[in-house]
């Protein structure tokens, strides 16, 4: 899903290598907040914790090459053959117990990180605009929605403690929303299952996350996602070019893997220099020799499963590179997300990337109508972008399924509920079919390119949407 994206999730991952390794630079600066937990909870004037707790950081990005300036060379993987989607393994029990519904408010919980390395506030200030705007306008079937939105810090410790909080006692929740903290995510597959927590949405989080019976996605699935990204690129722009090879760069994370895996399942080896992936730790700024090994080995083409500071890093190298008496500015597509920290590059201009949700450019759709006049309404200064897309599709779903619940909401009839889900138009360009064994969304892109980078950069229509078969 992929969906996602950056700024987003991997960088969150950092946190578990930094705290075990010394960086210099600003990436110590954005550690000094790794641990704050902010809780955001939304009611209305019958709550007790009614209002809200607004979660800001304005902690700098690192710089490029702040993070540690040691060339890696990271272990080439083969392309895998694995299928596209891997499925829900099993299914929800006949009987889950109920919780987080009481006296008219359904109880809503999600963990987004909000401050420290791979801060994600676009998301969390979509979700909590919807429930801010549900709630004024008399909730959902008469039901009000009682946000609990966690901050993680981007440390896993501390989001697990959030999931156990959420699965029983006083804090327990009737489902999680829009999900995206992917340390912790990507450790509670197991979890999940054995409380009954039903996920509606997940940003991104290791391959087993997306097999469990109480996760829903609005979007393809990391695997995907990848297969997606390649597919606009062979399909629309005629990848690779001239006979050239593409070169495949990946963040060697499980969170994101899925989503390398699949591009290169749909390239195949014989399209990708190298015949692989190449693998980058989240430390590494090995970006300048690796253009020099591109350029002397006629890659044409550059597909980056990279979170943004991963990519600044690469634009930075590459803006000071030249290949055979040009610079080095070749097609780029970047499959997780590009944020304004990616955006401010002046080489960024003409970077990819996909979307399953309405291009950007196409506001005047009943659903960016909606998602841009409550988001200008709560957050004026908030940029609508692919985290606020995500959120809103996952709160829209959710909302659906309520509506369709009426009187009887127990956990046991959302899942029954989300599952007889068919043909339904979420608002964001997706028709949404499930069942108890496909729980993944509309697997279509649009391809969005970027243009005028720096303060006012913008995200346009450049092709789609394409479809996996």
């Amino acid at each position: 899903m992929t969906l996602s994206r950056d700024k987003l999730f991997t960088l969150m991952l950092a946190v578990t290598v930094l705290l075990t390794l010394v960086f210099g630079g600003l990436v110590l600066a954005d550690l000094q907040n790794a641990h704050k937990t902010v809780t955001t909870a939304l009611g209305g004037p019958a709550l007790s914790n009614g209002g809200a707790v607004a979660a800001t950081d304005s902690t700098p990005t690192a710089a490029p090459g702040a993070q540690g300036s040691a060339v890696v060379h990271s272990s080439l993987q083969a392309a895998p053959n694995s299928a596209a989607n891997p499925g829900v393994h099993g299914a929800a029990p006949a009987a889950v117990p109920n919780a987080g519904v009481h006296g008219g408010v359904i109880r809503v919980g999600s963990v987004i990180t909000q401050t420290g390395p791979g801060r994600s506030i676009p998301m969390a200030n979509a979700i909590t605009a919807w429930a801010k705007s549900t709630n004024a306008h008399g909730g959902i079937n008469g039901y009000r929605i009682e946000l609990d939105l966690r901050d993680d810090g981007g440390n896993a410790d501390t989001g697990a403690a959030d999931y156990h909080d959420f699965a029983g006692g006083a804090n327990a929740v009737f489902a999680m929303v829009g999900e995206c903290a992917p340390p912790t995510d990507e450790q509670m597959g197991g979890f999940i299952n054995q409380n009954h927590l039903i996920m509606v949405g997940e940003c991104q989080a290791a391959p087993d996350m997306y097999s469990s019976p109480y996760m829903w996605l609005a979007g393809p699935n990391p695997f995907e996602n990848g297969e997606l990204g390649a597919k606009l690129m062979t399909a629309l722009q005629h990848w690779p070019l001239n006979g050239g090879k593409v070169a495949l760069v990946c963040l060697n994370d499980p969170s994101t893997q899925g989503v390398c895996n699949g591009a290169a399942h749909l390239y195949g080896q014989g399209k990708l220099w190298n015949g692989a992936p190449q693998e980058e730790a989240i430390t590494d700024n090995n970006y300048q020799q690796l253009i020099t090994q591109w350029c002397s080995a006629n890659v044409t083409s550059v597909h980056l499963v990279l979170e943004p500071g991963s990519t600044q890093r690469y634009l930075y190298a590459a803006q000071n590179q030249s290949c055979n008496g040009r610079p080095w500015n070749p097609p780029t597509f970047q499959n997780l997300v590009i944020d304004d920290g990616v955006a401010h590059y002046g080489n960024a201009a003409g970077m990819m990337i996909g979307t399953p949700w309405t291009p950007l450019d196409q506001t005047g759709t009943p659903g960016m109508q909606r998602l841009t006049s409550t988001l200008q309404t709560y957050y004026p200064d908030e940029k609508v972008d692919l985290y606020a897309q995500t959120a809103w599709s996952y709160c829209l779903l959710f909302e659906h399924a309520v509506q369709m619940m009426g009187s009887n909401v127990t956990k046991q009839n959302l899942i029954d509920t989300l599952n007889a889900i068919h043909n339904w138009d979420n608002g964001l360009g997706a028709v949404e079919n499930y069942s108890p064994s496909q729980h993944d969304g509309d697997v279509k892109n649009w391809l969005m390119q970027l243009k005028n980078p720096g303060d006012n950069w913008q995200m346009v229509s450049a092709g789609g949407p394409v479809r996996l078969q």
